[in-house]
């Protein structure tokens, strides 16, 4: 997987863009999630059918990345995955109630090679890749965290313009 996102953060490996609905993302997203890792995503219905123009595995890998992280730090009864939107853009929060992220490293999470993880357990690109490749589909991430509390991974990304009546 990392092989594919490194690629993918940089140039386009040629994976075609498509519409997908909100749905559709949560969805690949969670469906390489570890066996016995259950989450129920929040996706209000209205949300669901909207749209975005995107890589579709790219992206999905990318969050799929974060969520991976929540896991680890959490397990997976204390993880949760909302999506909500205005307007014109889909915000995904990825948050788990794990020990969470000391301000001072917190600041240094996304720097490439920097990893919280214990030694041998990552190879601190995750969050660094995710944030490229929600980058070059308009968005952007930004993490936040509570000591003792957990950590929040908040993706904006752009809807795709509602269908216009005829």
């Amino acid at each position: 997987m990392l092989d594919r996102l490194a690629g993918d953060a940089g140039q386009p490996r040629g994976e075609p863009v498509t519409q997908l609905t909100v749905a559709e993302l949560v969805t690949a997203t969670l469906a390489e999630s570890p066996a016995g890792h259950q989450i129920a995503p929040e996706v209000p219905p209205d949300l669901a059918a909207r749209t975005l123009t995107v890589q579709a595995g790219n992206l999905a890998r990318a969050l799929r990345g974060l969520l991976d992280n929540a896991i680890a730090a959490a397990g997976p009864q204390g993880v949760s995955l909302t999506a909500r939107a205005d307007a014109d853009t889909l915000s995904l929060d990825i948050a788990d109630r794990g020990p969470g992220i000391p301000p001072d490293l917190l600041d240094r999470v996304g720097e490439p090679f920097f990893t919280t993880r214990p030694t041998g357990k990552g190879m601190g690109l995750g969050v660094f890749l995710a944030r490229a490749v929600v980058a070059a589909h308009g968005g952007r991430l930004q993490l936040t965290s509570e000591p003792g509390a957990g950590t929040r991974a908040h993706v904006e990304l752009p809807l795709s313009p509602p269908p216009r009546a005829r």
